[in-house]
């Protein structure tokens, strides 16, 4: 039986297959020119990195209870990158030699994938020499509410936010309502 790629069946039969996994998504987000193993180790360094740093956290409580670390590091590292995910995205619509940035939500996939993105870049625009090094910076700093990640999603919802008056401009099927984008209010 044939099903059409844009039906919700085929949607649903993919999300079961391929699932989401933010590790193999930072590793392939960090390939240059090929080299997929570089990039795997800077990766699993950032993860030994994160690793220690919490180990150390939790044996400093005097409630130390033995754990399996990897599942459990995973879960936290996921549990991050969604609380900070972007729920819109900007598009550029042409009104009369105007150019207007209108909000318009997207789908958890692409907004997963435009959080990474954001994620590396700022981590690569940090001062140390070490790229794992960068990427656990980068990490700490989002867990504690400051870093550049969390300022470029602010400055995203900043203009979505800005943007709101023209939200006429969109067509009916990429309206957003205007009081669920006032829960992004920075």
């Amino acid at each position: 039986m044939q099903i059409a790629k844009r039906s919700l069946l085929f949607k649903r039969i993919c999300r079961k297959k391929y699932k989401f996994d933010y590790l193999t998504v930072l590793i392939s987000l960090l390939i240059k020119k090929g080299k997929k193993n570089k990039a795997k180790s800077i990766v699993f360094f950032f993860f030994l990195k994160l690793k220690k740093y919490f180990i150390k956290k939790v044996q400093l409580n005097k409630n130390y209870i033995s754990i399996n670390y990897d599942s459990y590091f995973i879960f936290f590292l996921t549990e991050i990158f969604e609380r900070f995910r972007p729920r819109i995205s900007l598009i550029s619509k042409k009104v009369a030699a105007k150019i207007y940035t209108l909000p318009w939500y997207i789908d958890v996939n692409r907004s997963r994938i435009l959080f990474l993105r954001w994620f590396i870049t700022s981590a690569l625009l940090r001062l140390e020499y070490d790229i794992s090094q960068k990427l656990f910076n980068e990490f700490i700093d989002l867990c504690n509410l400051k870093g550049n990640t969390l300022k470029k999603l602010q400055e995203y919802y900043a203009v979505a936010i800005a943007n709101r008056p023209f939200l006429k401009l969109l067509n009916r099927k990429r309206k957003v309502s205007r009081s669920r984008l006032k829960k992004f209010s920075v």
